[in-house]
């Protein structure tokens, strides 16, 4: 559900920058119209801003389709019979990773359910043991070789000799009439008291034993292998994931500085091709740049979400259950 919902953010993202892209286009085109009117610009600069917006508007439609569609899906996961009554909140674009305080109140409650931490990140062992201890895929492989390993022990077992204590205490009685076991006077009455040790020892019972032994360790060593693997490919899943959030941040971080020149590029080009001295294809190139650099960064914060998602998963984490967990995880290691 986690990724749905970054999913859903993502999109309404792209859905927003094409928005704004055919808006921005759209008035280039009217601008443009009005100045090839005035003799200020020739139609091939007309028609090449036209022949843009007509490409842009079928992204617009596609992205609209898109995002009604995971919603859809949000709705059916969440058991919401009516996709509107679902209310997203978040923004990717306006997400600041880097100080938590800089960011609304929707975006910081993102965060901090994810367990936001500033700074950078390293790994420890302590992420890989959090993940045998939680994760109950390698804790039932586990609990599968202890068992393999009892049926060893159990097997090796009957190679020992078999010692039985047992003990009987016996009373008879004889009386005129009922008899009374108990009782004291006349009768006829006999104790005895046997206590003894039995002590089997194994001689030999063909090869059965032997046999037996040899599928248990066979078993056994399975099971080892079984987990053993378990445990290496958890730990590298854990350190992928841990290189995926790093890279997702510091590409989110560059893509930060990229929209904030971009959107100054596309400033000076419409302030130049207003002024008669840039070209309109420097007018394109630069809302093309704007536009790509503005959905790259929201495309890494969407990276960094679901690989935050999927550490979690892989470390067996569930957030707002495993709390005491997580609290203690998080302050033995840093997450990025």
């Amino acid at each position: 559900m986690r990724l749905s919902y970054y999913q859903l953010l993502l999109l309404r993202e792209q859905l927003r920058l094409t928005e704004n892209s055919v808006r921005r286009v759209r008035e280039s085109v009217r601008e443009t119209r009005v100045r090839n009117e005035a003799g200020l610009a020739s139609d091939y600069d007309l028609l090449r801003l036209e022949v843009e917006l007509a490409n842009l508007e079928p992204n617009l439609r596609r992205a609209e389709n898109s995002v009604r569609e995971v919603r859809r899906q949000l709705a059916i996961e969440l058991d919401v019979s009516e996709q509107d009554a679902i209310e997203v909140r978040g923004s990717l674009a306006n997400m600041d990773l880097d100080n938590l305080e800089n960011n609304d109140p929707a975006n910081r409650e993102i965060l901090e359910f994810m367990g936001f931490q500033e700074g950078n990140v390293e790994l420890s062992d302590r992420a890989v043991q959090m993940a045998g201890e939680l994760r109950s895929d390698l804790r039932q492989l586990e609990l599968n070789r202890d068992l393999r390993q009892t049926e060893v022990r159990l097997e090796q077992a009957s190679y020992l000799p078999e010692v039985t204590l047992f003990g009987n205490y016996i009373i008879n009685a004889q009386d005129n009439g009922s008899p009374n076991f108990f009782a004291r006077g006349d009768g006829q009455r006999a104790y005895s008291r046997i206590v003894g040790v039995r002590v089997s020892v194994p001689v030999f019972q063909g090869f059965r034993r032997v046999s037996r032994i040899d599928q248990r360790q066979a078993a056994l060593r399975s099971a080892e292998i079984q987990s053993q693997r378990g445990r290496d490919m958890a730990q590298a899943q854990v350190k992928s994931l841990v290189e995926l959030s790093t890279e997702s941040l510091s590409r989110a971080r560059a893509q930060r500085l990229a929209v904030q020149q971009a959107t100054r590029g596309f400033e000076i080009a419409s302030a130049q091709y207003q002024e008669g001295l840039g070209s309109q294809f420097e007018l394109i190139d630069a809302e093309v740049a704007l536009r790509q650099s503005e959905f790259n960064y929201a495309q890494a914060v969407f990276d960094y979400l679901v690989a935050r998602a999927q550490l979690d998963e892989a470390t067996g984490l569930v957030p707002l259950v495993d709390q005491d967990a997580i609290q203690t995880g998080r302050e033995d290691y840093e997450l990025p």
